[in-house]
């Protein structure tokens, strides 16, 4: 019976660190660990801009 515990224990000890690693693969596909500057934009008008549309400043997106 301790072969079934050890088998039944490593395959959710492997199972938990592979959703593990998807999830870190996600959050970094995501770029949540890249730095972001929010940027607030004032003008009278601005033909294509819209709230949440990418905008490249001076060669920057």
């Amino acid at each position: 019976m301790n072969t079934l515990h050890f088998k039944v224990g490593l395959f959710a000890a492997a199972s938990l660190l592979l959703a593990g690693v998807f999830l870190v693969y996600l959050l970094h596909a995501r770029g949540f660990f890249e730095d972001t500057v929010h940027l607030q934009l004032a003008a009278a008008t601005a033909d294509g801009v819209a709230p949440g549309v990418p905008v490249v400043f001076s060669g920057i997106e």
